[in-house]
């Protein structure tokens, strides 16, 4: 019985979307869109993030990464430098020459500048990286 009560309703509004045609093209038009843009934004998301994880996968765990603890005074440094005089450039020669399957070697000095104009917003100083043309 409940049915019969929305019945005419639902015939009234039919009779309103056939009368005004062009304002239903033009909404049903907006609400297939805007999914369409929603589903498609999902998409790149989705497409993008497993592009990236395809891309850390693919780095693995054949890359081995050798840095330098920084000494936070000079007796420090030092006292390290007196332990082990650290990596030097022959060093990576050597690893070069000895290791056959690596695809790449590069040394990487890490900076702070004590000085930059104009200052950094949060007062942080950026590090920079030097490393070889290769």
């Amino acid at each position: 019985m409940t049915s019969v009560l929305w019945l005419p309703d639902l015939g009234r509004s039919v009779d309103n979307l056939l009368l005004h045609k062009l304002r239903t093209l033009l909404t049903m038009l907006g609400m297939i869109f805007g999914v369409a843009a929603v589903v498609a934004m999902l998409s790149i998301g989705a497409g993008a993030q497993q592009e990236v994880m395809a891309f850390i996968e693919q780095l693995g765990v054949r890359n081995l990464i050798v840095e330098a603890r920084e000494a936070g005074d000079g007796q420090a440094l030092q006292k390290v430098r007196q332990l082990s005089a650290g990596l030097s450039f022959k060093d990576l020669r050597v690893l070069q020459s000895n290791l056959g399957n690596v695809s790449a070697v590069t040394a990487r000095k890490r900076f702070t500048p004590t000085k930059l104009l104009p200052r950094p917003i949060g007062g942080d100083m950026p590090v920079v990286y030097g490393v070889s043309p290769a």
